[in-house]
């Protein structure tokens, strides 16, 4: 009976550890999303790791950071809130945190957090630009997204660029001549 009942915890501590390594493998992936600015997708990532409470304080934070990243403070705000209050924070989530309650227009909520930044050893050029210059972390800012265009080949040979007041668009196929147009 007594090596059944060995066997029986063998087992189960493997599933465990084996469970936790996914889970940090998880964590490793989604780092590695947001570090190359797969938001969206780091975000899936890190609300299954909260929703399997592996180092939730972190998914919670690094979910906040993806939020605020995406221009959607409500939910940055609901996820910096879970971190907030803890114990080891670090400083910039403070900071974080007061950007995203100004861009809910919650002036008084963004001064108090960004004051706890700066008694905490933030950048107060930071602070300052926060409260000064309001219009800079509103969300009522143009959001821009390039389309595929339909004229070009899948080699990618026509591309353009500003230079000055001037738009050029160059192609990579050869033409005899030179061709403008105004």
């Amino acid at each position: 009976m007594k090596a059944h009942t060995l066997f029986l915890v063998i087992i189960v501590s493997i599933g465990t550890l084996s469970g936790l390594e996914a889970q940090h493998g998880k964590q490793q992936r989604a780092d590695v999303l947001f570090s190359n600015f797969a938001f969206v997708k780091a975000a899936d990532i890190y609300k299954e790791l909260i929703e399997a409470q592996y180092n939730t304080q972190y998914a919670h934070r690094r979910l906040a950071d993806c939020y605020l990243m995406l221009r959607d403070p409500e939910k940055a705000v609901l996820h910096y809130k879970q971190v907030i209050d803890q114990d080891n924070v670090a400083n910039e989530v403070y900071y974080n945190y007061a950007v995203a309650l100004r861009y809910l227009g919650d002036y008084e909520g963004s001064e108090k957090w960004a004051k706890h930044y700066k008694k905490q050893g933030g950048d107060a050029k930071l602070v300052r630009a926060l409260k000064k210059d309001q219009s800079t972390y509103l969300p009522n800012q143009p959001i821009f997204r390039l389309k595929e265009s339909n004229f070009n080949t899948p080699f990618s040979d026509f591309g353009a660029y500003k230079h000055g007041d001037l738009v050029y668009f160059v192609s990579s196929k050869e033409r005899k001549g030179i061709a403008q147009k105004t």
